[in-house]
C-alpha cells in the first residue's frame, strides 16, 4: 500500500502494465446491534468504487521507472 500525503506519492513497483486502485478509508458507523455499546466504528471506503474495486485506471512502468504518474478522481 502507498501512502498519498499532499496529493503526491512514492512507491516501487516492477516494469509492466498496472491496475491501478486508490482508496481512503474514514470510520463509519459503529455496528450497535452486534457489537453492544463497546462497539468501534468500522473503517468504510469513500473512494468511489470506480477507482478502486471496479478501476479502469492504469499506469506502465517503464524499465527505467516511470515518474509523474497522475491520476485524477472526481466524486461523479
Amino acid at each position: 500500500m502507498i501512502k498519498i500525503v499532499n496529493g503526491r506519492f512514492e512507491g516501487q513497483a516492477q516494469p509492466g502494465d498496472k491496475k491501478v486502485e486508490i482508496r481512503a478509508f474514514r470510520p463509519g458507523t459503529p455496528n450497535m446491534a452486534m457489537y453492544g455499546p463497546d462497539a468501534r466504528a468500522e473503517l468504510e471506503n469513500y473512494i468511489p468504487a470506480k477507482y478502486n474495486t471496479n478501476t479502469t485506471l492504469k499506469a506502465t512502468i517503464g524499465e527505467d521507472g516511470t515518474k509523474d504518474l497522475k491520476f485524477d478522481a472526481t466524486s461523479r
